[in-house]
């Protein structure tokens, strides 16, 4: 069975990428600050701390390998697989879901 292509602006997923790339360095530094000590957190938080940096760091690496594959064909639009379209969207919506959580008194979500 052949895989449905989805058709999707290029525009579109740089305007997905960039806004997640806020959130991805913040979830990152984090993480950082929680191994080197400076930043206790529960098991819990801890949990989910490393759910938001695996799928941001998935996301902004599918992102630039898509970009990368479409930038020598310089087109407006480009057709994505479906299993690709839908792990672009299941890993925004983790991303977009950090950008919104909270550590302790540290919140994630910018103005």
């Amino acid at each position: 069975m052949e895989e449905k292509e989805i058709e999707v602006d290029v525009s579109i997923l740089r305007v997905i990428y960039e806004a997640a790339l806020s959130t991805h360095y913040r979830v990152n530094s984090l993480l950082e600050d929680n191994i080197m000590g400076n930043f206790p957190i529960s098991e819990t938080e801890k949990s989910l701390l490393l759910e938001f940096c695996a799928s941001s760091t998935t996301l902004k690496v599918l992102f630039e390998s898509l970009f990368e594959d479409f930038s020598s064909i310089n087109t407006e639009k480009v057709s994505l697989g479906q299993e690709v379209y839908m792990a672009i969207i299941g890993l925004a919506k983790t991303v977009e879901m950090a950008s919104r959580s909270a550590f302790g008194s540290v919140v994630l979500w910018a103005h």
